[in-house]
């Protein structure tokens, strides 16, 4: 007993069979110490009860456990997992050896040999671990590739949260100011009318005073008279015939007849008679109204715009998100509204620049990397090059001779016909007509090019049309 209470070493409890420290050790009759599972694993495959060290046949098929050994074991492990600190099996308090590939669960040796797992299939847990962190390694990878896209999406969204809130804000102060402009308009047309109204009250009112004193001096002459002619009455006989004759005379006089004034009352209709068409019928004239918008919201950052977003100019580079529809790839903005039917019609002014090119384009073409503008790739375009060459982009381009630089050119799109024309707006004479089937909705498409100190000489403009009021 003292021989087992001293602690033996690793190599003194290794089965002589697996070269594991013992799992249930049993002491067959030749005295030889081995693994119950051991045992039974070599008695299965040779069919015979024999020892596995001395091939010694056992008289029993059930040898005895050495306790003793199997407590010295059993310490063993205990100190060795304090060490180690690795789990063991719930059922059995032994080592997680084994990897059972059927319920893909570590086990020990023994839930190996027992009924629940002895139909299944096995692997060492190093084994097991090693393909199966492979096996997780492979899918973690794309895993990691959509973290880290959502990640980036992320970024985007924060990025456009903040962009809305600008957005916003400048668009707000852009509406102020135009309605500052219009209010301007009302204040001084109010102004101006309140103007006319007083003067015509002065005026009519000093008409009425001249009259007024007119008469004042009439009523006086008159009521003079009268009083004297009262007074002749009053008088006795002899007095009133001897004065007689001079008052005769007096009452030869004829006041004179008091004059109606026509139109002395303030002309009401002319001031209130349809007061706020003929204002809006004025504001008219200080109104421009395109037929195409420009989107900011499809735009290089490189773009800015005015005149209710009809004139587009390069300059510094805005702050934008890089949503969806912005263009990245060329210095371009698309119209706010697609065609897909009818006719349109609408006149660009490009100016001096040296470089631009306008026409239009499909919603489908590609906006975040570079391609030809050819009808191939969405687009049906003509451009200026460098001041000099005008180019109709085709595939391959073609290059185009005009007996005059145009300032404003007509794009005229016809779908159900396929056709876009460009025309010189001022002589009317044509440029160039793409033919084409369109499939898909047309946008208008503007890029005012880049001048060689950064900015653009001019914006390109699309020319405001002549707003006229018809009353049926």
């Amino acid at each position: 007993m003292m021989a087992y209470c001293m602690p033996l070493s690793e190599k003194d409890l290794q089965c002589p069979t697996c070269h594991e420290v013992f799992v249930l050790p049993v002491t067959l009759k030749c005295s030889h110490t081995i693994c119950k599972v051991c045992v039974e694993k070599h008695w299965e495959w040779n069919g015979a009860r024999e020892c596995p060290v001395c091939r010694a046949v056992s008289p029993t098929e059930k040898p005895a456990i050495n306790l003793a050994l199997k407590m010295a074991s059993d310490s063993f492990k205990q100190r060795k997992l304090g060490l180690n600190a690795e789990p063991l099996c719930d059922l059995h308090g032994e080592q997680l050896k084994v990897f059972c590939l059927t319920e893909e669960e570590p086990i020990c040796v023994v839930c190996q040999v027992s009924n629940k797992h002895s139909r299944h299939s096995y692997c060492p847990v190093e084994e097991a671990a090693s393909e199966r962190k492979r096996e997780i390694s492979a899918r973690l990878t794309p895993l990691q590739k959509q973290l880290k896209a959502l990640n980036a999406t992320k970024e985007d969204w924060i990025e456009t949260e903040l962009y809305i809130k600008i957005q916003a804000d400048k668009t707000d102060r852009q509406i102020k100011k135009e309605f500052e402009t219009l209010h301007t308009f009302l204040w001084e047309e109010e102004a101006a009318r309140l103007a006319v109204l007083r003067e015509e009250e002065i005026k009519k009112a000093q008409i009425v005073k001249k009259r007024l004193e007119n008469i004042t001096k009439t009523i006086a002459v008159l009521s003079d008279t009268i009083d004297k002619f009262q007074k002749s009455v009053e008088t006795d006989n002899l007095s009133f015939l001897r004065d007689f004759k001079q008052t005769k005379s007096r009452m030869l006089y004829r006041t004179p007849e008091v004059e109606r004034i026509p139109g002395a009352l303030i002309d009401v209709p002319k001031h209130l008679g349809l007061l706020k068409f003929n204002v809006w019928k004025k504001m008219l004239e200080t109104i421009n109204h395109t037929p195409i918008t420009m989107d900011p919201n499809t735009a290089h950052p490189n773009l800015t715009f005015t005149q209710e977003l009809s004139n587009v100019r390069y300059s510094s580079k805005n702050q934008t998100p890089n949503n969806p529809e912005r263009c990245t790839s060329r210095m371009a903005v698309l119209g706010a509204e697609g065609f897909a039917s009818a006719r349109r019609t609408w006149d660009v002014e490009v100016g001096e620049n040296r470089d631009w090119c306008i026409g239009v384009a499909q919603v489908s073409i590609q906006r975040k990397k570079s391609v030809f503008l050819n009808p191939e790739e969405g687009f049906w375009t003509i451009s200026l090059c460098n001041g000099e060459v005008y180019w109709a982009q085709t595939a391959p381009r073609t290059r185009l001779t005009l007996k005059s630089r145009p300032r404003r050119i007509t794009v005229d799109l016809d779908y159900e016909k396929g056709k876009v024309a460009f025309l010189d707006a001022d002589s009317l004479a044509p440029i160039y007509t793409f033919k084409h089937k369109f499939t898909e909705k047309l946008f208008p498409y503007f890029s005012p090019g880049v001048h060689v100190e950064g900015k653009s000489l001019s914006p390109l403009k699309v020319c405001p049309l002549t707003v006229s009021v018809v009353i049926q």
